[in-house]
């Protein structure tokens, strides 16, 4: 019985790891799931859907008139179409402050992606087919990755 590995013939010797082509398709991945952890929160609207998300849950009622938006008035007739975006922040908010956020964000976005990659890959055959259109749609994408109430859909 042979020792050494080269001694054993090509066709009997089993291909262990990952080929090329899923490599390219990784490390495209894992690039923008990092390029999306590093987008920071920017001082939108996000923290009055968290305050929304905080009435709902201690009032046990969606609000239904104007309670932040300065260009309704106060007493306005409003109906929170994301109320349960609303509701989530805030008690993901309450379990692991922003970061958990973040790290959904990026969860979601990542989730995102690997249907998205893994539907190419369907379809073309070619992981590396799939890794260059994973980079365009991270790329197309870059600048709605803000945590907002969206995020979820």
């Amino acid at each position: 019985m042979p020792s050494d590995v080269a001694s054993v013939p090509t066709e009997k010797r089993k291909h262990i790891g990952i080929g090329t082509d899923i490599l390219w398709f990784l490390i495209v991945f894992v690039s923008c799931l990092f390029l999306t952890s590093l987008i920071p929160l920017p001082p939108n609207d996000f923290w009055w859907h968290l305050k929304i998300g905080e009435y709902i849950y201690t009032q046990h009622i969606i609000p239904t008139t104007n309670m932040y938006a300065w260009t309704i008035p106060a007493n306005q007739p409003f109906f929170y179409g994301s109320w349960l975006a609303e509701f989530l922040f805030y008690i993901f908010y309450r379990i692991g402050n922003i970061d958990i956020l973040i790290l959904i964000r990026t969860l979601l976005f990542g989730l995102t992606l690997w249907l998205f990659g893994a539907e190419v890959k369907r379809r073309s055959n070619s992981w590396r087919v799939s890794a260059l259109m994973v980079a365009l749609l991270g790329l197309m994408s870059i600048n709605n990755l803000i945590v907002r109430t969206q995020i979820w859909a």
